[in-house]
């Protein structure tokens, strides 16, 4: 039940699932781009065409087409002086961050467009450019600023009377609160939003906030009933609205609620209405997660064949054939079923086939990686071009000057001194061909940096490439053995509480060696450190005065590779409440205030 209630938190905010064909390939988008011929006009129509995007996309094309726009944009940025034109393109660039989840570099665009919020006076343009800062922060779990920002944007939308961008923000504030465990304030900026599109009959809108008001009110205790009714009222208003999807989300929390109080029945209909809306969208991501929420609740109700079915033909499913993420949550959720039902045999096959497919993801996982930091070295390049054709506009404009004032100097002089005039004429030849020496030398110089700063920045990219590498193998093979181990350990325990015939137990006993063999294979954590410090040399030796523990060390070590709470207190072999404990008093132990955040110190070590 708990498990299962945690994947129903998990689709709490799905977003409205669109078909793939709806959103223009790259062909489509330079053909347009061709038909178009003002380079600001460009850039509004990109920006307006990335706003059909999701902010999160699953496929590699998409990914690969918002980055197509983002690049065009930033090309074309490079004819316009505009800091609306130049802020558009810049979003394109924060949104194409978000869709490859490198949240981080996200933040850093938004803060570009920070800088632009003070050269532009339209309080509209204003409104919309803190947004945009506040969906950096929102991404990067910068939950601070990103109310900072939002509540600056939503003063100004408030201020204009755009009713609607007030909604919307209102919205996002709702959502934003739910992440940072603030369920009662998200409450009350949810009404706020609710209030409004009621009141435009928005029932697409209104369906979806129902929704996430019920979701707030499942995350408080005492609050099954009002989640229950938001929820009901999500359903219907849905059922009114143009958007079949949205009917999905609020039947699968429903559902939720209703397996905790035993209504199996109710249950199983809501669930199976959503998994069929979504495999009618072609929707596979809520395809899957509706299939595994189904196969829980037969868990429930102690039917596992009822349950193995129904992950078994979401694995045949034709669609989801060719999509690995969504094998991986299939073959998880297998894993934990011949795990309960105690099917070692299963249990080792479906084991293999994940740790196949998991390395195959990663590999896959680690080219796109190295694409998408090729296009950021490109999008910096460019901002750094615009730069250098900005200061030697400057210099020819100084040097023009220059030239000038010496042209009306001898002019002067040769009206006055009028003998002097030869002399005064080679002296402004002079003068020219010095300034003309002046700017070649002066052109040669800054080429010559500018080689030496490309060449830099190769090398630091190089080196940034082959740390974040190294960092990938290291958190892949910290959770492959740690994973393994503790499978292999449960199965080996499960294997000698099976009854088998003398038939199959040579069979078993063959199985067993296997396990014993992988499980010594490997030495835990002293590989992982000997990793470990080969990408972070310094680390345990800066921590070596500090009075820790060796388990405390380890602790630190893996906060160092971003682990979240969850995952290590399963490395560790201990209970998410234990990690909480364990965090206090290695603050303690560090002398840190209440205040500071343990992770951002560890990660500055």
């Amino acid at each position: 039940m708990r498990v299962y209630l945690s994947i129903v938190f998990f689709g709490v905010f799905i977003s409205t699932a669109f078909s793939k064909d709806r959103y223009p390939t790259q062909t489509q988008i330079q053909a347009q781009l061709d038909k178009i011929t003002s380079d600001t006009a460009k850039i509004s129509y990109l920006h307006n065409t990335a706003k059909q995007y999701q902010m999160e996309l699953d496929t590699k094309e998409d990914k690969e087409t918002i980055s197509f726009m983002a690049l065009k944009a930033m090309e074309l940025s490079e004819n316009t002086y505009s800091a609306r034109y130049k802020y558009l393109a810049l979003s394109l660039m924060q949104q194409s961050m978000i869709t490859y989840q490198r949240y981080k570099k996200a933040q850093e665009y938004g803060l570009k467009i920070l800088e632009f919020t003070k050269q532009v006076k339209d309080a509209d343009l204003q409104a919309e450019m803190y947004n945009a800062v506040a969906t950096g922060y929102f991404y990067s779990n910068d939950w601070k600023n990103y109310f900072f920002y939002q509540l600056k944007s939503l003063r100004l939308y408030e201020s204009l009377g755009q009713e609607a961008n007030v909604a919307s923000a209102y919205s996002s504030l709702g959502k934003a609160s739910y992440y940072t465990n603030e369920p009662k304030e998200g409450v009350i900026y949810i009404h706020k939003a609710l209030t409004y599109y009621e009141s435009v009959a928005d029932n697409d809108k209104v369906a979806d906030l129902c929704n996430d008001m019920g979701t707030l009110f499942m995350s408080q205790e005492g609050g099954t009933d009002s989640a229950e009714f938001y929820l009901n009222k999500s359903i219907l208003y849905a059922k009114k609205g143009t958007s079949e999807n949205l009917l999905t989300t609020p039947q699968f929390n429903l559902a939720g609620i209703y397996v905790g109080q035993k209504k199996y029945t109710q249950a199983l209909e809501l669930v199976e209405s959503a998994l069929k809306t979504a495999k009618n969208a072609e929707n596979m991501n809520s395809f899957t997660l509706y299939s595994v929420g189904l196969s829980y609740v037969y868990t429930e109700m102690k039917k596992y064949k009822e349950a193995e079915s129904v992950l078994q033909n979401a694995l045949k499913d034709s669609q989801i054939e060719g999509t690995p993420y969504l094998k991986i949550q299939i073959y998880k959720a297998l894993n934990e079923l011949y795990t309960q039902t105690g099917d070692a045999t299963h249990n080792v096959e479906i084991l293999q086939k994940y740790i196949a497919l998991r390395d195959s993801v990663f590999n896959e996982e680690k080219a796109e990686a190295v694409t998408q930091m090729k296009v950021e070295y490109d999008t910096e390049k460019k901002e750094q071009q615009i730069v250098v054709l900005e200061d030697r506009v400057h210099t020819r404009n100084w040097l023009i000057g220059i030239s000038s004032l010496a042209g009306i100097l001898a002019l002067g002089l040769l009206w006055i001194y009028r003998r002097a005039f030869r002399l005064q004429k080679q002296l402004t030849q002079q003068q020219q061909q010095a300034f003309e020496q002046q700017e070649k030398t002066m052109k040669l110089e800054q080429q010559t940096l500018q080689a030496q700063k490309e060449l830099a920045e190769q090398k630091s990219l190089t080196l940034q490439t082959e740390m974040e590498s190294k960092q990938r193998e290291l958190t892949a093979a910290t959770m492959f053995i740690q994973q393994k181990n503790e499978l292999l350990e449960s199965l080996q325990q499960q294997i000698k509480e099976v009854s088998v015939s003398e038939v199959n137990q040579k069979q078993i006993h063959q199985i067993s060696q296997t396990i014993r063999r992988n499980m010594n294979f490997d030495d835990d954590w002293d590989k992982i450190k000997i990793h470990f410090e080969g990408v972070h040399p310094d680390f345990f030796d800066k921590l070596s005065t500090t009075g820790l523990t060796d388990h405390e060390l380890r602790h630190c070590a893996y906060i160092k590779m971003k682990f979240n709470p969850k995952e290590i207190a399963s490395l560790l072999n201990i209970d998410v409440n234990s990690v909480r404990v364990s965090r206090y008093r290695i603050k303690k132990k560090l002398g840190l205030e209440a205040e500071q955040d343990l992770p951002d110190y560890i990660g500055s070590i």
